[in-house]
């Protein structure tokens, strides 16, 4: 179901993941809490607006990893200053 309950479940698996190193599974859990909490709580609740900035560090990180970021990427970007506050890549 979609509670904030839920969403607190699913991101404490994602930090697990996360200290794993099993980043695919970790982001994906983080996303699901993301979209949760945007749902239930709204976009400037903490635990909303603190996934946000996993997601987006998480985001950032692999593009360093790349060292170059992607015009998906960019375009991402973008959209997110362009659109509401429970946008996430």
């Amino acid at each position: 179901p979609d509670n904030k309950e839920t969403a607190d479940i699913y991101s404490n698996m994602a930090r697990a993941y996360a200290k794993q190193g099993k980043e695919e599974k970790s982001r994906a859990l983080f996303q699901k809490a993301f979209g949760i909490y945007c749902r239930t709580i709204g976009p400037h609740h903490p635990s909303t607006v603190k996934t946000k900035e996993v997601l987006e560090w998480m985001r950032q990180d692999a593009e360093d990893k790349t060292s170059q970021p992607t015009n998906q990427s960019r375009r991402k970007e973008q959209q997110r200053s362009d659109d509401s506050d429970c946008i996430v890549s």
